[in-house]
């Protein structure tokens, strides 16, 4: 749990190497929602910034679960991720190898879910699932690998989205540019105008507000995404005309 920085990714895909469930949580949740989210999913590690350690500490003594802290950042007294991979045996690094596990049987990802009443919930998603998925997400490309340039993230780091970029960056060989700040109108534009993305995955909500209020040149994009949320006829005219998009895929 944390903002989407660099680091972010690191337990997310090495969890995945070693078939260990990944639960990916809002950083912004109160001690109560956590709560509820560690009773549902367990943790036996929790990886955060050290500035939400006092709120992680408290839901966990309320769900009377035990789990490992580990900050992103300095300033508390857990152990930091960087201290977690400072590790003096190199062979072991050189010989690591991934565990062999059963894709079908085998849970990766404990995704949050929004639900509609109650307390937070989450879905799982096996290997399976994910390798028979998520590809599909690149059928409209025909060029491999790079099948993109420079990929927007603007999605936060506990959405599947933003996983989705995490895994497929690597494996297809094209560039995550992402923010640990708000993606705010104003933020936006200074991305779009400074690196010139081609490719992003936006709800219809947040692609509204980028349209109405970010000033900046959006015909670098060539591919779009929408979805999380309805998407209406109306709004797929509006973004086509906005990015240009006669001749690239929406």
């Amino acid at each position: 749990m944390g903002p989407n920085h660099l680091d972010f990714c690191i337990p997310h895909n090495a969890a995945l190497y070693l078939g260990i469930m990944v639960a990916c949580i809002d950083a912004t949740l109160g001690v109560n929602e956590l709560k509820d989210l560690f009773q549902a999913n367990r943790p036996n590690i929790i990886f955060g910034q050290s500035e939400k350690t006092s709120d992680i500490k408290k839901a966990l003594t309320l769900a009377e679960v035990d789990a490992q802290i580990v900050t992103f950042n300095e300033g508390s007294d857990y152990t930091t991720l960087a201290q977690l991979l400072d590790t003096p045996d190199e062979k072991a690094v050189r010989d690591f190898q991934a565990t062999d596990f059963d894709p079908s049987e085998t849970v990766g990802y404990l995704t949050s879910t929004s639900g509609t009443t109650g307390v937070p919930k989450t879905a799982m998603l096996t290997h399976k699932n994910i390798a028979t998925g998520t590809p599909t997400m690149w059928t409209m490309f025909s060029k491999f690998p790079s099948p993109v340039r420079l990929a927007l993230v603007t999605s936060p780091a506990q959405w599947l989205s933003a996983g989705f970029h995490y895994l497929f960056s690597s494996i297809l060989k094209y560039t995550r540019l992402q923010t640990s700040a708000p993606v705010t109108p104003e933020h936006f534009a200074e991305l779009v105008n400074k690196y010139k993305p081609d490719y992003m995955i936006m709800s219809p909500t947040l692609i509204t507000t980028m349209i109405l209020n970010a000033k900046c040149d959006f015909s670098c994009f060539e591919h779009i995404l929408l979805g999380g949320s309805a998407v209406t006829q109306d709004l797929l005219n509006e973004v086509k005309v906005t990015f240009k998009l006669s001749k690239s895929t929406l």
